[in-house]
C-alpha cells in the first residue's frame, strides 16, 4: 500500500439554513439623524427581529434566509 495517510471521511452535509444575518450601517451624520434600534420583518411572514444600533451606526440582525425583508428603524429623540 503506497498511501501513507488514511482516507479522509466525507464531510457531513450541512442542513438548510432557516435564518441569515444581515449586517448594515446607518450614516446619518450630515442629516443629524441617529438610529437607535432596527427591526426586520420577512415579506409574507409574521416573524420579526429587533436589534440595537451601535454608536458608530452599525447593526446586525437575523432575517429569514432567501426571503426579501423590510427594515424599520427607531430614531433618537435627541435629534430634534
Amino acid at each position: 500500500d503506497l498511501n501513507f495517510f488514511s482516507e479522509l471521511p466525507l464531510p457531513v452535509q450541512p442542513v438548510l439554513r432557516a435564518s441569515a444575518m444581515a449586517l448594515g450601517i446607518f450614516d446619518g451624520h450630515e442629516a443629524k439623524v441617529l438610529a437607535v434600534e432596527v427591526a426586520a420583518g420577512a415579506m409574507g411572514s409574521s416573524a420579526m427581529s429587533w436589534s440595537q444600533v451601535e454608536a458608530d451606526g452599525t447593526f446586525c440582525i437575523y432575517v429569514t434566509a432567501f426571503r426579501a425583508f423590510e427594515l424599520w428603524l427607531t430614531l433618537s429623540d435627541t435629534n430634534r
